[in-house]
């Protein structure tokens, strides 16, 4: 790399830094909050997998149950509704920082 190369490379520095101090970030937190998104992100694609695996064996055990289609989406919904109702439940337990024990209770 030449010397006017390195020059152009610093005033891009330059300006970089002086944008993420304007935007109230410095290059130490925005490479943290990356970090932290990346973690967020695998752990949300984490929770996806294991809600759609609990929702395809709900729906094959309400299938193998049933008598009749009409039947099969009746237990799929109900059984959806209250998989829903829990997750509302421990969610508003868990940002609440209620213990779970007496999170049933309420």
């Amino acid at each position: 790399m030449n010397t006017s190369d390195e020059v152009r490379l610093e005033v891009e520095n330059v300006d970089l830094r002086r944008l993420l101090e304007q935007a109230g970030i410095d290059a130490a937190e925005h490479k943290g909050a990356q970090r932290l998104q990346r973690l967020l992100l695998e752990e949300l694609h984490h929770r996806v997998k294991n809600t759609l695996a609990t929702v395809m064996a709900i729906t094959s055990q309400s299938l193998q149950a049933a008598t009749s289609v009409e039947d099969a989406r009746r237990a799929i919904e109900h059984r959806l509704l209250a998989l829903a109702l829990l997750w509302q439940i421990y969610s508003r337990c868990v940002f609440a920082q209620i213990d779970l024990r007496q999170c049933g209770q309420r």
